[in-house]
């Protein structure tokens, strides 16, 4: 099983995006191929905003969503880009080794929104750091972020 992360820009509305995503996109997305997909979609952006200025900053204020799909083979991938860019957003898919070192279990309907706030983030490896050294990093980060979000109920971890 391999796991493609698609991120699409704002180039529509959140509402907008919702519909094709759970309508369209979701029909081609399976008769393509796709296992298991998650669909994330930025809009809360005003209500986080006020409360957390500094959680939507940079480049990922222009992300609309974020769309996880599992597949039996990447080979499948441009059938999944094509799908997801028919909206007229600019899409950037990421073939991705997931860990999931907090798993959560599913227990709301298909298509119904997940309870609570899903957070999105990246983190560039820089230049000068070695592959082993930035994974280590990685790794404390994870275990520290237990600490710190003790009331989290999921963390899943993608290296591209």
């Amino acid at each position: 099983m391999e796991k493609l992360i698609y991120l699409l820009d704002r180039a529509t509305t959140a509402g907008t995006l919702q519909h094709f995503l759970l309508g369209d996109a979701l029909t081609n997305l399976r008769e393509a191929g796709a296992v298991n997909f998650t669909i994330n979609i930025a809009n809360l952006d005003k209500d986080v905003s006020v409360v957390a200025p500094q959680r939507i900053a940079g480049p990922w204020d222009t992300i609309g969503a974020v769309v996880s799909v599992w597949t039996d083979t990447v080979d499948r991938h441009p059938a999944y880009l094509n799908t997801l860019a028919a909206i007229g957003c600019e899409v950037h898919g990421y073939l991705v080794t997931e860990s999931v070192p907090q798993p959560c279990d599913t227990t709301w309907p298909e298509g119904e929104r997940r309870p609570g706030v899903t957070q999105f983030t990246a983190h560039g490896k820089p230049a000068n750091v070695a592959d082993a050294d930035f994974y280590r990093n990685w790794a404390a980060h994870t275990e520290l972020s237990f600490q710190l979000h003790p009331d989290r109920w999921s963390y899943v971890r993608n290296a591209v």
